[in-house]
């Protein structure tokens, strides 16, 4: 649907070296069961995390394109996150075992690997 968008996102993170992963909600029903896309989003999101073992993850939604393929996510110019579309998660032993999966704790992309998702 947003063939455009999603090719620059690709290609963005196969240029920065980031893993690059096209997930849709509805291969995840059986295990996040929530109503709320917000809430079903939390819970993909960890088990993304858990299940490939990364540090964080910058997930976007599908119309959202790469307008400036030469600023890298990790830059201190695009920091504090609420500036940017999509969000950033991470999930570190403690915060992952008190979320289970119904929420997300941030955390600063210095201290993050490469890592990325959509």
């Amino acid at each position: 649907m947003y063939k455009t968008a999603l090719d620059s996102m690709e290609c963005y993170a196969l240029q920065n070296n980031y893993s690059f992963l096209l997930l849709s909600g509805g291969d995840f029903e059986a295990v996040c069961e929530h109503k709320d896309i917000t809430f079903q989003r939390h819970c993909i999101v960890f088990l993304v995390l858990k299940s490939y073992n990364f540090t964080w993850v910058h997930y976007v939604d599908s119309d959202i394109g790469v307008v400036n393929e030469k600023i890298v996510i990790i830059d201190n110019q695009w920091w504090p996150i609420s500036k940017w579309p999509g969000r950033v998660a991470g999930l570190e032993p403690r915060p992952r075992q008190l979320t289970n999966g119904t929420s997300i704790h941030l955390t600063k992309p210095e201290q993050a690997a490469k890592v990325f998702f959509c």
